[in-house]
């Protein structure tokens, strides 16, 4: 068994902090000692719900650590001098690259997760050994679904950030395909006004992200610009038809209406044929539970096989 620490959590919610969370919960299922520094103002809910407590980050110091799993990224907080004395002396200081960050590629980490192929491709070149990893386990004992009711006006949804997500697409496609009820579910530190604006229902200050996957029919998202989504995993591990744009590395995941980027009509067919169809809704979103179940099962190996041999 070995002492894991995960540095670090920001203060707000979001598929990043989620997986950390999930991450940690994963490693103690592993047997190892896990603790995780940062701020719980975002994710307390959900670490409470999956039984993982988050420690304020002075208490790094408190602890003696055989692994410090690095993570920041929005790359906002760089490596104070005292931490990376500490870090020093630590056995394995693994980095986990969500970008580009030209003060980690140093000397104070001896490996790293890297969230894509060019991020591997820039850290090797500077002889840090790389993993590509694009995603953490998800808990798929919480990400789970009671049967849907067959609804009159389905509820398409959408859950996260507003910012840069194109929603003003996904409400026209909606509107085209008719017969549908849209409803966002973003978290307190969004702007939603301009949301709003597009005449569809929309929840802020949402703390759990599962009641409004419990509420929707069928999630969607239209963004142009992603890794691998980790609220598409989660709709998906919640039994949900998914609708969404292959772009980045979402094609990887096997959501059945993964379709090419911009192909509205496309779109408004397959919303048009799942809101008209209970049953096939219930076929797709089982469909997708059981590909979910899939991935999620290649990357806790790829993990272990990564981690394994270190710890």
């Amino acid at each position: 068994m070995a002492t894991i620490g995960i540095w670090k959590i920001n203060p707000f919610i979001g598929g990043t902090e989620v997986s950390l969370i999930e991450m940690a919960r994963f490693l103690r299922q592993c047997g190892h000692e896990v603790w995780v520094y940062g701020s719980d103002r975002g994710v307390g809910y959900i670490a409470r719900e999956l039984g993982v407590m988050v420690s304020p980050e002075s208490d790094i110091w408190n602890h003696k650590h055989d692994v410090l799993l690095w993570y920041d990224d929005y790359l906002r907080f760089p490596i104070n001098e005292k931490l990376v004395r500490y870090m020093k002396e630590i056995p394995h200081r693994y980095g986990v690259f969500g970008g580009f960050a030209p003060w980690l590629a140093s000397p104070v980490f001896d490996k790293a997760i890297a969230k894509s192929s060019e991020i591997s491709a820039w850290l090797e070149q500077r002889r840090i050994e790389t993993a590509i990893i694009s995603q953490f386990p998800i808990t798929l004992d919480y990400w789970k679904s009671t049967p849907r009711e067959n609804k009159s006006l389905p509820i398409v949804g959408y859950v996260g950030r507003v910012e840069n997500k194109n929603l003003k697409q996904l409400v026209s496609i909606a509107k085209c395909a008719g017969n549908c009820h849209v409803k966002f579910t973003v978290n307190d530190r969004t702007d939603t006004e301009g949301v709003r604006s597009l005449g569809c229902e929309v929840v802020a200050g949402q703390p759990l992200m599962k009641p409004a996957y419990q509420e929707m029919d069928i999630f969607m998202m239209t963004s142009l610009m992603e890794g691998v989504p980790r609220v598409i995993m989660e709709a998906m591990a919640m039994s949900l038809p998914v609708v969404v744009w292959g772009i980045g590395g979402i094609s990887t995941l096997g959501a059945t209406y993964t379709l090419p980027p911009n192909s509205e009509k496309e779109a408004v067919s397959a919303l048009q044929g799942l809101v008209q169809n209970y049953e096939r809704r219930r076929d797709i979103g089982s469909i997708n539970r059981s590909r979910i179940e899939e991935y999620d099962s290649q990357i806790r190996n790829r993990l272990s096989n990564w981690l394994g041999g270190m710890l």
